[in-house]
């Protein structure tokens, strides 16, 4: 028989099966998944709310139409069939 390399040792190895691993890596995925959750809904709670607050105080101080003919600008006619 001729001699194994270290290399080929290792990759001739099986695979260790163990139910602790398992369940240390699971437990740590939920607590990353439910923590990953948590921060998509709070940064979307919080554009939310900045919205909503923008929106309140500074409501037509930030339209700006720099355009020459108005495009961005609602009418008249526009405003009284709304």
């Amino acid at each position: 028989m001729a001699k194994k390399t270290a290399a080929e040792s290792i990759l001739r190895e099986k695979t260790i099966k163990s139910s602790r691993v398992k369940i240390d890596s699971d437990s740590r995925f939920k607590s990353i998944k439910s923590m990953s959750i948590l921060s998509i809904v709070l940064v979307v709670a919080i554009c939310i709310v900045a919205n909503a607050i923008l929106s309140l105080t500074l409501d037509n101080r930030l339209t700006f139409d720099a355009s020459s003919v108005q495009s961005n600008a609602v009418s008249s006619f526009t405003r009284t069939y709304l």
